[in-house]
């Protein structure tokens, strides 16, 4: 069984400002399995819908993908969440604030090999984020056409485990981009005040976007 080790947010932000939503969903199903704490997952993907389903009690998530994914409906124990995105480009779930997109300045030039610019922070929170990972992978898609591979949902979902005993943790991740070389640096920082200061940890993680 493949291991994904991310951050709540490391793999669907670095799509947020560069990828137009257009990306298709394979209609041949994939699947993949992840292992959060002691329960198993199993994640199939085909066309525009993704399901979760835990190994240990059959409970299934399903996230679809719909207007040419600019909106998502996700169904869970029992619930539906209706996700949209709006016009500063933050992710919302029934209406209220999932991941808040600070305005950005910036206009990328040609940047040299070694050079990044500032894009764009984005503020999250662990509690948002249901046991399955469900409004992420719809935050994920609606960010960047679709969640993309079954690599990136299992990440997505391994990485709520990193606090999964602690109490509130308040997420920050400035986006950086380097247009010669398609290179996004994102750096998270976990805090346990909702003012965003009692600093819990922090990492920078650097991804391609094109290959």
């Amino acid at each position: 069984m493949k291991k994904f080790f991310v951050s709540v947010l490391s793999i669907m932000l670095p799509f947020s400002l560069f990828l137009p939503n257009h990306v298709q969903a394979s209609e041949t199903p994939n699947t993949e399995s992840v292992t959060l704490d002691s329960d198993s997952y199993i994640i199939e993907q085909q066309g525009n819908t993704i399901k979760v389903t835990s190994a240990s009690d059959d409970s299934e998530t399903k996230v679809v993908f719909k207007n040419d994914y600019q909106s998502a409906t996700v169904y869970e124990d029992g619930l539906t969440y209706e996700v949209t995105q709006d016009a500063a480009g933050s992710i919302l779930v029934n209406g209220s604030m999932f991941l808040e997109k600070e305005e950005s300045q910036l206009k990328l030039l040609k940047a040299t090999s070694n050079s990044y610019k500032y894009v764009t922070t984005f503020k999250t929170k662990k509690s948002a984020y249901t046991k399955s990972g469900g409004l992420g992978i719809a935050a994920a898609g609606l960010l960047g056409g679709p969640a993309g591979t079954i690599a990136t949902i299992a990440g997505i979902i391994t990485s709520l485990g990193s606090f999964a005993k602690s109490n509130e943790v308040y997420i920050k991740i400035v986006q950086y981009y380097n247009s010669y070389t398609h290179m996004v640096r994102n750096t998270y920082y976990f805090y346990k005040n909702s003012n965003y200061t009692g600093l819990l940890k922090s990492y920078t993680a650097e991804q391609r976007l094109f290959s």
